[in-house]
């Protein structure tokens, strides 16, 4: 005696999700949103069977929900709810990136709720895989540097990669991300020739020949006699022999 549930008011729905407080998303929070495959259950007992007991995670798997099961939100999210805030800055999407390190500056926070963040980063323009950069437990309320990259120590490929921002909630499940596409066009830098050194050979001394002082032999004196002694006129004169008278007597 019942008609159907208008499409409405479907068991399964696909609905846009404030992932940041998994209400539904609206104008007052549309910046991280997500579509979501939801179970429409308002029932508190039929909610508390199917996350808490083995038969009822079974029926909403058998199903294909993804467990834990996302419920149909209660309501639309408000502009007093907790809200992300996540700002690259400096950057714009799809901008070259030509310099080395790459320094990445963001603003990260929340109004409540805000347990960690990651920066990662991921290689073409829909990457499959996603590798931690940088992570911590603050937050960011102002800009600040958050990583300096250095593309040529990691040996980052040139061309596209998605830069992505990842804050988790402390509620179970509930996050915010935000990613920025760029294309890496660094130049590779040209290697330093480092010259090879050469051993230069120890020289070898030639010794110089002295000349041999020509030896002067001088003749000894030959003994000559002492010449004759000339004579005098006085000597060639003969002496006169005065006879001695010697007195009688």
């Amino acid at each position: 005696d019942q008609s159907p549930a208008p499409k409405s008011d479907d068991l399964w729905q696909k609905i846009n999700i404030d992932t940041w407080t998994g209400l539904r998303a609206s104008a007052a929070c549309s910046e991280f949103t997500k579509e979501e495959f939801v179970l429409n259950v308002k029932e508190k007992w039929a909610v508390k069977w199917i996350e808490d007991t083995s038969d009822g995670k079974n029926w909403a798997d058998n199903l294909g929900f993804d467990i834990p099961v996302l419920f149909v939100p209660e309501r639309e999210c408000k502009a007093d709810d907790p809200k992300p805030k996540i700002i690259f800055a400096g950057l714009s999407d799809g901008q070259t990136i030509s310099t080395n390190p790459f320094d990445i500056y963001a603003l990260v926070d929340a109004t409540h709720n805000y347990k960690n963040m990651k920066l990662e980063y991921g290689r073409g323009s829909d990457p499959s895989s996603w590798e931690v950069l940088f992570e911590s437990d603050d937050n960011y309320r102002d800009v600040d540097l958050l990583y300096t990259w250095d593309l040529f120590e990691d040996e980052i490929q040139q061309g596209e990669i998605i830069l992505k921002i990842r804050i988790e909630s402390t509620e179970d499940g509930r996050f915010a991300e935000k990613k920025i596409r760029v294309n890496l066009q660094v130049a590779t830098p040209t290697p330093t020739v480092t010259p090879t050194s050469t051993v230069t050979p120890t020289p070898t001394m030639t010794p110089t020949f002295t000349s041999t002082p020509t030896i002067t032999v001088t003749p000894l004196p030959t003994n000559t006699p002492p010449p004759a002694p000339t004579p005098t006129v006085e000597s060639l004169v003969p002496t006169a022999v005065i006879p001695t008278s010697t007195p009688d007597g």
